[in-house]
């Protein structure tokens, strides 16, 4: 199953990604600095929230849960959202 990683999935853009990638079948981790914001519908949808600030490199490591062995090669973007 593909999984993705959304940074700011708490927010208006996020959170529509996340919706469409549920829907679709997708496992879903969502990134946020307030857990509680995360919206009921994609929490009962199966998407999975991670306190993390979009600015803090090892907050958005501990939220990406691959099985990776060479993490020096993730290098988040920022956002504009």
């Amino acid at each position: 199953m593909p999984r993705a990683l959304i940074v700011g999935g708490t927010a208006l853009i996020g959170g529509a990604a996340a919706r469409r990638l549920l829907a679709a079948g997708w496992e879903v981790d969502l990134t946020g600095r307030n857990p509680a914001h995360l919206p009921a519908d994609i929490a009962t949808a199966g998407g999975r929230v991670v306190a993390a600030d979009r600015d803090d490199r090892d907050q958005l490591l501990a939220g990406d849960r691959r099985d990776t062995s060479d993490r020096r090669t993730v290098d988040p973007a920022p956002s504009d959202a």
